[in-house]
């Protein structure tokens, strides 16, 4: 009983850390997305 309820809390936290992967993963995609349009966006404005 008490093996089940550690292999329980190993999935709950080997899930919280996928959670938080995939979070950080978001956060690095958008991070690169801005990055990649902010030279455009500060160069268009210098050129009009």
């Amino acid at each position: 009983m008490k093996e089940k309820k550690q292999l329980e809390t190993n999935q709950n936290e080997r899930e919280r850390q996928i959670e938080r992967l995939i979070n950080s993963a978001k956060t690095l995609r958008l991070l690169i997305f801005y990055l990649n349009f902010l030279p455009n966006i500060i160069f268009s404005n210098f050129l009009t």
